[in-house]
């Protein structure tokens, strides 16, 4: 059977045409039985050339490992055959380095969020489905010694609490994704406008995206009903207590990989072109950088703004600071 999993890449040349075709009433987003615009998420990125991968598996992100804070990178080791393998570099001593398999990584997710529960805990905040078991959970230290443990990472019952750490910065292996697609456009073009304008040197970027994937496909294939790895789910956080989340319609993907002996860091894009035929749908539109402050600026009229992403007195301030932009 022929593969019909596509990322379809869709370029606009203007901020006008861009919001159209991200928007509810867009062709591309409806006009199937499948295809419906309340059955898609969206992420937005400054640069198009971003990848979908989660922030706990990006190669050089900053992670706490058993004897302290590093980055994992890969190397090339040459015994039989020559294979990149991934090794873990300690903040405080670049020199000491440590193999980095599934273990290492279960562990290091582990640890990072047992400690952002401790120091919410501690300070007074709630945290959602709190209970003695999820404690007990959380204090379980044989992650790392009990391979089963490690693949079946992470357990439903941390889920809501890896989306609250996810949405405030915590590395986890959650994607942060949006119900609405104009909150996407605002996060890439406020981004993409306020490094251009700032002078950013870092950035090279030429074009800014939104991608659009249909979580709807992935709950129509057997793999999701029966749990069978590899599969893509939708998971979602309680929006009481969060304003932020509520604000950016937020909600959260979460890859589980059949890949047993290795760690997965494939994007869900390059995921999607492996995977069984009509199991996911993804596009991925396109605008010039050029027009980052035009796009924010129409998005304010829509009433997207750092004032209603960010609710409260400092995405109000935000606000004020992004009409510079336009």
């Amino acid at each position: 059977m022929t593969n019909t999993n596509s990322v379809q890449h869709i370029p606009l040349a203007s901020a006008e045409d861009f919001l159209e075709a991200i928007s509810p009433r867009s062709a591309h987003l409806s006009g199937a039985v499948d295809r419906w615009p309340h059955f898609f998420v969206y992420r937005g990125h400054a640069d198009d050339r971003w990848q979908l991968i989660p922030k706990a598996l990006r190669l050089e992100q900053r992670i706490l490992g058993m004897w302290g804070w590093g980055s994992v990178t890969e190397t090339t080791e040459v015994n039989d055959s020559t294979k990149l393998i991934g090794s873990f570099f300690y903040q405080d001593n670049p020199q000491a380095t440590g193999v980095w398999g599934i273990k290492e990584q279960v562990d290091a997710e582990w640890r990072m969020l047992k400690r952002f529960f401790e120091f919410a805990d501690v300070n007074g905040l709630p945290l959602p489905e709190d209970s003695q078991q999820l404690r007990q959970l959380l204090l379980e230290t044989s992650l790392i010694l009990e391979p089963a443990k490690a693949e079946g990472w992470p357990r439903m019952e941390f889920l809501s609490l890896l989306a609250l750490g996810q949405h405030y910065g915590l590395p986890t292996r959650l994607l942060d994704w949006t119900r609405s697609s104009f909150v996407a456009a605002y996060f890439a073009a406020e981004e993409a406008a306020r490094k251009q304008t700032d002078g950013d040197k870092d950035f090279d970027a030429t074009h800014l995206s939104v991608w659009a994937f249909n979580k709807l496909k992935t709950r129509l294939h057997p793999r999701h009903a029966t749990r069978e790895p590899p599969w893509i789910e939708t998971v979602t956080a309680p929006a009481a207590g969060n304003p932020n989340l509520y604000a950016q319609k937020g909600l959260f993907t979460l890859f589980r990989s059949d890949r047993l002996t290795e760690i997965d860091r494939r994007p869900i894009n390059e995921i999607l072109l492996e995977a069984q035929p009509s199991t996911y749908e993804l596009f991925h539109f396109t605008l010039p950088v050029t027009d980052a402050a035009d796009l924010l600026r129409l998005l304010s009229y829509q009433d997207i703004t750092a004032a209603t992403v960010y609710p409260g007195y400092g995405g109000v301030a935000k606000a004020v600071f992004e009409e510079r932009f336009f």
